[in-house]
């Protein structure tokens, strides 16, 4: 007998973000920040450092430097997690 393939199903329900509460906690640590550093957004993600950096010099994350240092704006952050959401391929 022929067997039959399914799709599967998303076990993950639909992520809805917005860019002004993608970040709220219960402790409120992240709510009201506009820009995060390297470190805070590894802390954020779980990616390790050396990858938000290579996120950053890539321009894959939107951030800007502030004289030697990095800053990533809220917003680009939401964008670049949306993005990656998007284009997640479900196995």
């Amino acid at each position: 007998m022929a067997r039959h393939i399914y799709p599967k199903r998303n076990p993950y329900p639909p992520v809805s973000l917005n860019p002004m509460t993608f970040l709220d906690t219960s402790s409120n640590r992240w709510s009201d920040r506009i820009l995060f550093s390297p470190k805070e957004v590894s802390e954020l993600t779980g990616v390790p450092l050396t990858g938000i950096y290579e996120l950053c010099y890539s321009g894959q994350l939107q951030a800007f430097k502030i004289g030697k240092r990095w800053r990533i704006h809220r917003e680009g952050l939401y964008n670049y997690l949306k993005h990656q959401l998007d284009t997640a391929i479900i196995i």
